[in-house]
């Protein structure tokens, strides 16, 4: 591998994991040396990318979305990253930089959900943060007037089966009455 050296200190270093930028007058510092960015998503296998306002769009149909998260980092360090679907997710997953990998979500309701990736400091600390709209669009089952149109169909059908055993309870007590007089 080779490595370059710049007159102001700049140190680029070739290694497996690809190009390291480090300055040598400097201390080594995470918070502008690393970038995070949700770049596409993947839907079922077919890549999506964001609208004019950085939001995704799912169809209702959509049954596994894969959050494809970047963190590109050009320092030498190792830094924690933190990601959570806000609306699925109870809590954070915190994970190293090196051990991050595409995050899959399956069977998620219709709805808008948030997704949320934070750069940790050694001390826990946040350090960047990013946010990315998901908005899965609701399936017919899931709509607020089919769910009314199946509970009054419900009542419907309760007060229909009552009426009819209520006429036939009727009709044989007139029965009876008429045989006894």
């Amino acid at each position: 591998s080779y490595s370059e050296f710049e007159p102001n200190g700049d140190l680029y270093i070739s290694g497996s994991q690809g190009v390291v930028l480090t300055n040598i007058n400097e201390e080594n510092s995470i918070t502008t040396d690393v970038r995070l960015m949700v770049p596409y998503i993947e839907v079922d296998g077919k890549t999506i990318y964001p609208d004019e306002n950085g939001n995704f769009t799912v169809s209702s149909g959509a049954r596994k979305i894969t959050v494809c998260a970047h963190c590109f980092n050009y320092s030498l360090v190792d830094p924690e990253i933190s990601y959570r679907l806000e609306g699925f997710d109870r809590s954070m997953t915190t994970v190293r930089r090196s051990e991050m990998k595409p995050v899959d979500y399956t069977n998620l309701a219709g709805g808008e959900y948030i997704f949320k990736m934070q750069l940790l400091d050694a001390y826990g600390q946040i350090q960047n943060e990013i946010s990315i709209k998901i908005v899965k669009k609701e399936a017919l089952r899931e709509t607020g007037w089919f769910r009314a149109l199946i509970i009054l169909s419900l009542v419907g059908f309760v007060i229909a089966v009552t009426l009819v055993i209520g006429n036939q309870r009727m009709k044989k007590l007139k029965k009876k009455e008429e045989e006894a007089a």
